[in-house]
């Protein structure tokens, strides 16, 4: 625009002014993809954003210009710039991620159960300065009778009992705690241990500025590498809270519908934002009569034209829900063409059992295989299971700070730490990075081998599946055997050695359990009364 640059120079409206000097078009921003912008903006996150061109240059196959179409598939991932931990938070009725620098000086605290943090949100704090409440930790109760042993592995103390049956319990000493039993003693089961600890507090170790989440704190220290991202429904979190993240692991993902094509209305960037207006452009073809007029507004999953949907298209477009309410309203509009009137409930237990299933895409380190097709409740415990592991996982990582490694570790031909070495933090991080499975440590005077590294979750996609087949899917194989293909069911079910836990009516009904039905309604119960009087009926709710 002919500003003139700081050297005296003046640059035209193809060539960018950078430190002072003019740069022609074309010469790279220092982009993290290294690809060249003209009239362009750079993001040390994500590359280049591209401002209108005027000079006719195409732009990079990597970038997105103004008016450009692109896949929604392949529009915009983000990946962390930086080892170290993800953090949730929300400030102003707005949640941010932020990738804190653990391997540098910030630092996250988890806060124990029922303690409050005594510092507020984007609080200053100093070294040494109290993150918490003051608060104890409870002695400890034998679990089980048996004999004590008293242990110590370096500033940490341990009573260990040992069982009648070769069970094993141990328990850390609180801090500033007095152990009540004596080496070899026998005790007996809720026999207290321990006193309780001395007043604790969570302590920062270093300076910088609080951050406030649910459960836990963390530092973002002055020098810190990390960044704060803001979240918005549009974008779709690829991490969990708390979890260690990798340089160039993907983190955000825009939450767009796949398989559809993306105008890109305008990109603008404000410092290490950039806010992307955008809309879909989809093409579709009518065989039908349209029943909708141009200038219409229509929402996913609507039709366009007469005629039957196809409930597996509309799955695929519109979800779940879309589909479940197609597949009731279409089944209702045939019995009451009949003047037949059924209930909305039994429609919907059959409804139900043809979409609660999923297509297994990634097994991860679950019991799935690839492409197996689970009911929904299997596919939801199997990830709930290894959520709890996952879960205790972090909570084993912490108690191995300070434990002896008992043999090298390696990865990828790259040596992390020697046999002898005692385990930090920051070590426990860069192994966890790394993708280190489990290690071999001596904790509390016995070697021990300890998985680090969280289970990866099962990833699926919802199915919808014929009644004959989502008949055969169920757990029960006595309910599958009744309704086709009894010789398959049995046989199956014969070789794999499965049991029924006859919890579903038809199963219970098949072998003669029993099973509770009108428990709903009141039932009469004889009043307490002389033998000469007529019990008096009294109505009891259940």
């Amino acid at each position: 625009d002919g500003t003139p640059c700081d050297n005296g120079d003046v640059c035209d409206g193809a060539d960018q002014c950078r430190d002072g000097n003019c740069l022609p078009a074309g010469k790279p921003l220092d982009c993290n993809d290294d690809n060249p912008c003209t009239t362009d903006e750079c993001n040390p996150l994500t590359g280049c954003f591209h401002h209108p061109v005027d000079d006719g240059t195409p732009c990079p196959d990597s970038d997105r210009c103004n008016g450009e179409e692109v896949d929604a598939a392949s529009f915009l991932s983000l990946r962390s710039p930086l080892d170290g931990v993800a953090f949730y938070f929300q400030e102003d009725g707005r949640r941010f991620l932020a990738i804190l620098d653990t391997t540098g000086l910030d630092r996250v605290y988890t806060l124990p159960e029922g303690v409050a943090p005594a510092v507020g949100h984007r609080a200053q704090v100093a070294e040494g300065d109290a993150l918490s409440e003051e608060y104890h930790i409870e002695a400890p109760l034998a679990d089980l009778p048996g004999r004590v042993e008293l242990r110590q592995q370096g500033k940490k103390r341990f009573v260990v009992i040992h069982g009648e049956g070769g069970e094993t319990r141990e328990y850390e000493v609180p801090y500033g705690a007095q152990i009540l039993v004596q080496d070899g003693e026998e005790v007996e089961k809720g026999r207290k241990l321990t006193t309780r600890s001395r007043p604790l507090t969570v302590t920062a170790e270093t300076e910088g500025i609080v951050l406030r989440s649910t459960g836990s704190l963390a530092i973002l220290s002055p020098s810190s590498r990390g960044v704060v991202l803001p979240l918005t429904p549009d974008l779709m979190t690829m991490v969990e809270h708390g979890a260690p993240v990798r340089a160039g692991q993907e983190i955000l993902r825009l939450n767009l519908p796949q398989g559809e094509t993306i105008l890109i209305d305008q990109v603008t960037v404000t410092g290490e934002v950039a806010t992307v207006r955008l809309r879909y452009r989809a093409r579709v073809e009518c065989s039908e009569m349209a029943v909708v007029r141009e200038g219409d507004k229509v929402e996913r999953g609507e039709p366009l034209s007469k005629g039957v949907i196809p409930p597996h298209s509309l799955m695929e477009v519109a979800g779940v829900l879309k589909t479940r309410e197609y597949l009731l309203t279409e089944l209702q509009r045939v019995y009451k063409s009949q003047g037949v009137d059924i209930n909305d409930k039994h429609f919907e237990v059959v409804i139900r059992q043809i979409l609660n299933n999923v297509r297994i895409e990634d097994p991860g380190e679950s019991e799935f295989m690839l492409n197996d097709i689970v009911p929904l409740e299997v596919f939801q415990q199997e990830v709930r299971r290894l959520s709890e592991e996952n879960d205790r996982i972090r909570r084993q990582r912490e108690e191995l700070v300070g434990a002896v490694l008992l043999a090298p570790v390696s990865k990828g031909g790259v040596t992390l730490a020697e046999a002898g070495e005692e385990i930090t933090e920051r070590l426990l991080e860069r192994m966890v990075a790394h993708g280190v499975r489990q290690v071999r440590v001596e904790l509390h005077g016995e070697p021990r081998t300890v998985r680090i590294l969280e289970y990866r979750l099962p990833q699926g996609e919802r199915e919808l599946l014929r009644i004959s087949r989502a008949a055969l899917l169920r757990k029960s194989w006595l309910a599958a055997a009744s309704f086709e293909r009894t010789t398959k069911v049995l046989a199956d079910a014969a070789l794999r050695g499965e049991e029924d836990p006859l919890l579903g009516l038809k199963p219970c009904l098949m072998v003669g359990k029993k099973i509770p039905v009108g428990t709903g309604f009141p039932r009469q119960k004889p009043q307490e009364g002389s033998p000469e009087e007529e019990p008096a009926a009294q109505v009891e709710e259940r």
